[in-house]
């Protein structure tokens, strides 16, 4: 995965963790995970800035250890106590593909269960902060919050 020549990312205590932030990468469902730390890497920031990215086949990359405090968001504690999971692809006029929500539940809900976290710490980002992502069918239209959920509790 690139990285910053220099910058590099603080860790954590596992234990910091508090939520799972959801997000989209508002690029073709295809995206790669190094393609993304690239154009991130030339906005200054230090790396990828999620942990996970799920591509539309619903293969799933970590990209981040979970103990990496990556810049998720603009909000400091909010990186310092979220796991970003990005889903590829952009979620405004349509949902994720039922391969992405599918690996996504799975995903998100293997984190909760290794972290002893419940299911109303998973937020989309733009519930955190006036922002488009995840997609405006995260919320309304799709509602694909909903749905992931459902998913996750049908595991």
């Amino acid at each position: 995965m690139p990285r910053h020549a220099t910058a590099r990312y603080a860790t954590r205590s596992l234990n910091a963790i508090r939520r799972v932030v959801v997000h989209h990468t508002v690029t073709r469902d295809n995206v790669t995970p190094e393609r993304i730390a690239q154009v991130q890497i030339s906005q200054g920031r230090a790396g990828i800035t999620y942990h996970f990215l799920i591509t539309g086949d619903g293969t799933i990359f970590q990209t981040n250890a979970l103990d990496t405090v990556s810049e998720q968001t603009v909000t400091p504690a909010v990186n310092a106590d979220g796991v970003a999971v990005a889903f590829a692809g952009n979620f405004t006029d349509v949902p994720p593909t039922a391969a992405q929500i599918s690996s996504g539940a799975r995903l998100v809900a293997w984190l909760l269960q290794e972290l002893k976290l419940t299911a109303d710490v998973v937020v989309g980002r733009s519930e955190l902060e006036n922002v488009g992502s995840p997609g405006r069918q995260w919320l309304m239209g799709a509602r694909w919050k909903e749905i992931l959920l459902q998913a996750m509790q049908q595991l």
